[in-house]
């Protein structure tokens, strides 16, 4: 019985086999151990999107008594289609891009000219990798976009940047290296049409490092930028130096050499070698070589040495520096960090002639010693920190008979207060303005005004400045002539802060903190600056809210003010489908030497809400008020809202946004609507 089940199921099994299987006069002859060879290239499926996007413009302004406005329009009809792949196989190279195409037709109407045409848009974003996971890979990309830029207290900038370029890499575990390659565009236009700034951009970096023995290693990197910038704001503005140039080169390399003296790297001795040059309105070259020997006695105690050697070359001054610096540091249990250090600088500085000079020399010297301390403990209801330190500076300076240059001064603006070089003898004239890449130059009296008051030049950030408030600048200046002088400077500063973390105060943080300077020098054309700096604040945390306050009493010779700041801010999730954040605050700054004061507001606040799954709202405004007493009020209010909605492929937007500023002898406003409508596939 079981034999003959068995052999009805094989029968069963045969004829279905049979069945499923074409005979083989229509397949053909079957080759075995000849596998399918793959398409030389794959395309991903095509997706996609069209749309349309409107904006329309009106711009008015007031400047005493006269008045004048402009309307402007944009209506872009694109198509865009992504896809992606490989060519080969996507381990040999694989791609993936969007191109979009577009047309663009633009309206403008203003009392000198009305303006009609069409351009053609184009954007894409394409990423290349050539052998992705092999020890060379190389990748590669262009991309291209048109947005528009919502400046605060500013009519809508139309921002166009493109980029493309390489990069290469050598992933050997003995020599790590790679080679970037790129270029950028970048131009920015006002909706009527006419450019504010343009920015062109070449690349190469080069990076690689090396182990040449046990316990020793060696870095390399090299970069070069080649930059062609164009804001016609500044062509009339300053002829520095008798010429204004808006191109320039710039390269820098570092050879490093780390060496662990022991296996315990206990004993660490770094060099580096740097070379860096740049031509242009403010040339130069810089050579610098530092030595630092690390020692680490114990594990709770270290000592360094460190030598610099620097050679600059400026427009008309070439200066030799060289520094040596002892340092230590002590670290007992885990709460009290001490640091010293002592050292000295010698500076050789030469000068060639000029229309307003002859050529000339001179040497400065300096001896510095410093020491500071910092201890934190952890206490009953919370946390308290202190610090100490203490420090003296001699410099000894020959009489310099010809103009000085300064480059790359780093600063940072601090609303409502001025970027204050006590330098003597700056002039005011040569100050250029970058930022912090060197990239671009802003514009006096658009950005920023400079003032001259008591023995100070004084930076003033405009209300509709391109600088952000916040931000860190490079400042570039000439100092004249001076005589020679001896300066001492004694320093001295402590503070301590108190931050509660339990009981009823439970968010709390109070603090002091003094910084005090006294110094002399035997000069009358280079005045001493004393210095007694208190700030007493603190700042509590509690529930959604954040306050802080603190009054900064800065009394100084050359520069003294009184400040005092406070601040609320409110970041609630409202629910899981709104969040809510608002924020106020409030400086007031007396400057006493020239009976003047400045007062600044500010509140803004930000609105999500997620109305449904598919539909969102996005509402934002900010005022700001500022008096000053020297350059008269400004005020200026800004509001925003956005209706975003999804509806399955269809993806639709609405934003309007207002903005007012009023000034003393001027004012403008900007009312603005976008519309968006876009269907993917």
């Amino acid at each position: 019985m079981t034999a003959l089940r068995t052999t009805s199921l094989m029968c069963l099994l045969a004829a279905a086999v049979a069945t499923a299987t074409p005979a083989r006069s229509d397949e053909g002859p079957i080759v075995l151990g000849r596998p399918q060879r793959p398409p030389i290239l794959t395309l991903d499926p095509l997706t996609g999107s069209i749309g349309v996007l409107a904006l329309l413009e009106h711009d008015s302004s007031k400047t005493n008594g006269a008045s004048t406005t402009s309307e402007s329009a944009v209506v872009q009809e694109y198509l865009t289609l992504t896809s992606g792949g490989g060519i080969v196989s996507k381990n040999f190279f694989a791609w993936h891009g969007s191109v979009t195409l577009g047309i663009d037709e633009e309206w403008s109407h203003s009392p000198s000219q009305d303006n009609t045409g069409y351009a053609f848009a184009p954007a894409y974003d394409l990423t290349g990798d050539l052998l992705p996971n092999s020890i060379i890979p190389i990748d590669m990309y262009a991309r291209r976009t048109e947005s528009y830029i919502e400046s605060t207290f500013q009519p809508l900038i139309k921002d166009i940047s493109s980029e493309y370029g390489a990069n290469i890499n050598y992933l050997s575990p003995t020599i790590p290296t790679s080679l970037n390659v790129s270029h950028t565009e970048d131009q920015q236009d006002s909706t009527a049409g006419s450019t504010n700034y343009t920015l062109s951009e070449n690349h190469l970096g080069f990076q690689t490092a090396y182990d040449p023995a046990e316990q020793h290693h060696l870095n390399l990197n090299y970069q070069f930028t080649q930059v062609d910038q164009n804001n016609p704001g500044l062509i009339n503005e300053q002829n520095t130096r008798g010429f204004f140039g808006t191109s320039y080169d710039a390269q820098s390399a570092t050879l490093g050499h780390l060496w662990q003296i022991d296996k315990d790297a206990r004993y660490t001795l770094s060099e580096s070698l740097t070379y860096s040059s740049e031509d242009g309105t403010f040339p130069f070259t810089n050579l610098g070589l530092s030595e630092y020997l690390r020692m680490q006695h114990t594990d709770n105690f270290e000592t360094a040495l460190q030598y610099n050697y620097t050679d600059q070359e400026y427009f008309t001054t070439s200066t030799k520096t060289q520094q040596i610096i002892g340092s230590f540091t002590h670290r007992l249990f885990e709460s009290l960090t001490t640091n010293g250090q002592a050292g000295a600088t010698f500076n050789n500085s030469s000068y060639t002639s000029t229309d307003n000079s002859p050529s000339s020399s001179s040497d400065s010297k300096s001896w510095f010693t410093n020491m500071s301390t910092t201890y934190t403990k952890k206490m009953p209801l919370g946390v308290f920190g202190a610090n100490l330190g203490l420090g003296f500076n001699q410099t000894i300076n020959d009489a310099i008979g010809s103009t000085q240059q300064v480059t790359n001064d780093i600063q940072t603006f601090n609303d409502p207060q001025p970027i204050v070089l006590t330098q003597p003898n700056v002039n005011p004239n040569s100050i250029a303005v970058f930022n912090a890449a060197g990239t671009r130059q802003y514009i006096l009296n658009k950005d920023y005004t400079v003032q001259q008051i008591g023995n100070t030049t004084q930076i003033f950030r405009t209300f509709t400045s391109d600088i952000n408030p916040g931000q860190t600048v490079r400042l570039n200046y000439d100092l004249s002539p001076l005589p020679g002088y001896t300066a001492d400077t004694t320093t001295f500063a402590g503070g301590v802060r108190y931050d509660f973390n339990e009981g009823p105060l439970n968010g709390l943080g109070v603090y002091v903190q003094y910084t005090g300077q006294n110094q002399t020098t035997n000069s009358t054309a280079v005045l001493a600056d004393d210095i007694n700096d208190l700030t007493v604040g603190g700042d509590y945390h509690i529930w959604k809210l954040t306050f802080r306050a603190d009054y900064d009493d800065h009394q100084s010779t050359l520069a003294a003010f009184k400040a005092s700041r406070f601040s609320a801010l409110y970041n609630s999730q409202i629910s899981q489908r709104s969040s809510l954040a608002l924020g106020a605050s409030q400086a007031f700054v007396d400057y006493p030497q020239t009976d003047s004061n400045t007062y600044l507001t500010t509140v803004d606040g930000h609105f999500n809400y997620q109305i449904t799954r598919d539909l969102k709202t996005i509402i934002s405004a900010q005022w700001r008020n500022e008096q000053d007493s020297r350059f008269g009020n400004t005020m200026g209010i800004e509001e925003q809202a956005e209706l975003r909605w999804t509806i399955r492929q269809t993806q639709f937007f609405f934003m309007v946004r207002h903005t007012n500023l009023e000034a003393t002898t001027n004012s403008t406003e900007t009312v603005s609507a976008q519309f968006g409508l876009t269907r993917s596939f």
